[in-house]
């Protein structure tokens, strides 16, 4: 289970929502023999709702370092292959296009930051496509080879979502040596990674708490360090190899108390 409680502005949304977890997740959830979660904020979430047969447990997604993984040789060659800009700073968002993500947030700052170039991967509801800045790269939806080269290259992932735990797109940019700027509710979802990422707050003025904390980085010390950093972290923290073998020791605890 990864996801809990989605803070709709819609209450029709939010209600329904939280009506399905207390009432359909609950029945599903208190029957598993086994809840395994992926953030820590879902399984306080789910904990208060639910009767649990066994104690939970939280596993974050497994991302393979022989998939995502760091090119800082090749970065040159690879804006020239999506033909980008060679010098200017490249920032990077990747999920869908939905109100959740803060995307709001993300066309104020690409409005505010005309130097930088910004490359948007996904699609959704939201109508990106009719945004108008000449610093704005939209994909699509990208494969795993083109989604783990865009992250190579981008010198900075930005995500102002809430309402979830810690995104599979964090993880994989982490995994590729490229820094972060997340939520601090995002962070809240597994604070391990303090010193791996920066974070902000969502507010009211994000845009502007968001822009002053872009500047902040980008003089930070830092921000450049952390290339050579994440890598090891991420690896330590959601190396596919040790998530299988968290996985495979509650297989076997289920194996033998059923």
């Amino acid at each position: 289970q990864h996801i809990g409680i989605i803070p709709y502005k819609n209450p029709l949304f939010r209600n329904l929502l939280s009506f399905l977890n207390k009432t359909l997740g609950k029945l599903i959830l208190s029957n598993a023999n086994k809840v395994i979660f992926s953030n820590s904020l879902t399984k306080i979430y789910f904990t208060e709702i639910c009767n649990f047969k066994n104690p939970p447990s939280m596993i974050l997604n497994g991302v393979s370092n022989l998939i995502f993984y760091p090119n800082e040789i090749n970065r040159k060659s690879i804006r020239e292959e999506f033909n980008l800009p060679k010098d200017e700073l490249i920032f990077l968002f990747v999920g869908r296009f939905v109100e959740k993500k803060g995307l709001h947030i993300v066309k104020e700052l690409v409005a505010r930051f005309e130097n930088i170039t910004w490359i948007l991967v996904g699609e959704g509801p939201v109508p990106v496509k009719n945004w108008n800045y000449n610093n704005l790269v939209l994909t699509g939806n990208c494969n795993r080879e083109k989604l783990n080269k865009l992250y190579q290259v981008a010198d900075l992932l930005i995500l102002p979502s809430k309402g979830e735990g810690l995104p599979l797109c964090v993880q994989e940019s982490m995994s590729c040596g490229t820094p972060c700027l997340i939520s601090s509710e995002t962070l809240e979802s597994f604070p391990e990674i303090k010193n791996c990422v920066f974070d902000a707050p969502i507010t009211d003025d994000s845009a502007t708490i968001w822009s002053k904390k872009i500047n902040e980085i980008l003089s930070s010390h830092k921000f450049r360090e952390l290339r050579k950093e994440l890598p090891t972290a991420s690896n330590n923290y959601w190396g596919l190899e040790s998530c299988k073998k968290k996985y495979m020791a509650e297989l076997s605890i289920l194996l033998t108390n059923p």
